[in-house]
């Protein structure tokens, strides 16, 4: 593994002279590939498990994931706890066979987009999030919750509801106020995924682009014209990145959830 970011003199960079992009290489190499190659239909998982009341679990399933921090509290200090908070993702992806969509870290929450071929999101949650709070606590010599209570997670029932939910979690920044475009907040996944960035070894970008069609160039520059459209609409003052967002939780669904929501996903505050 490549050592921290240093200066020519051997000390640890500020962090105004670090790289947001050499920071998420650096960070991009403290998980493993994913051994996950094998491409599934979200459907037909759907389906089979929708025949009664739906589990909070089941092999196949595809989640929209929050995290918040305890009391709305900030959760990433510097770069580097968005660093090693984005390499736990990427840890826990790994580590339980995930495909990760899409992520967003911001600083005082994340999204991810995950398909678990395994009934195991409540386990992969507890290790990603304990993990992170543990180091969290130690860096900072401090005791207690670092995150708000269990993770939320939202089932996603079909492919166009996944490419909602990337829409939402690439503009995620842009409606908390952070940046301007969704391709200049460095703790995200939609850079690698259009292209601007090497995506981390574990983020399943073709999963993803591939409703897009063509090549993986011509679908990235398809699903980057639609977010763009999703930015257009948000500028103008629409309540969600577009007319058709209709996933569950977001503003207007009534869709099937894996817990109850008790905040609203569309609020700059709390997006």
């Amino acid at each position: 593994m490549a050592p921290y970011p240093v200066s020519a003199e051997g000390r640890p960079l500020s962090a105004s002279q670090r790289d947001p992009g050499e920071m998420r290489q650096f960070g991009s190499q403290l998980a493993p590939k994913s051994p996950w190659e094998t491409r599934f239909d979200v459907c037909e998982a759907y389906a089979r498990a929708m025949g009664r009341n739906p589990r909070i679990q089941f092999a196949g399933a595809l989640y929209h994931v929050t995290t918040r921090g305890n009391a709305k509290e900030r959760v990433c200090l510097d770069d580097w706890d968005f660093v090693w908070l984005v390499a736990q993702i990427g840890e826990a992806v790994t580590r339980y066979n995930w495909v990760c969509q899409s992520y967003c870290v911001l600083g005082n929450h994340f999204h991810v987009s995950v398909a678990t071929p395994e009934p195991n999101l409540a386990k992969g949650m507890r290790i990603l999030n304990g993990a992170y709070a543990q180091r969290f606590n130690r860096r900072y010599g401090r005791v207690g919750h670092v995150f708000q209570g269990p993770y939320g997670a939202e089932l996603i029932r079909r492919h166009e509801h996944l490419l909602e939910v990337g829409r939402y979690i690439a503009l995620n920044p842009v409606r908390a106020g952070l940046c301007s475009r969704p391709e200049l907040w460095p703790w995200s996944s939609y850079p690698a995924t259009i292209g601007l960035d090497e995506p981390p070894p574990w983020l399943a970008v073709d999963a993803l682009l591939a409703p897009f069609g063509g090549g993986p160039t011509s679908a990235a520059l398809r699903y980057r014209a639609f977010v763009e459209d999703g930015l257009r609409a948000l500028r103008a003052g629409s309540r969600s990145a577009g007319p058709g967002d209709l996933v569950p939780g977001h503003g207007r669904g009534n869709g099937p959830r894996t817990r109850p929501r008790t905040w609203s996903a569309g609020s700059a505050t709390s997006a």
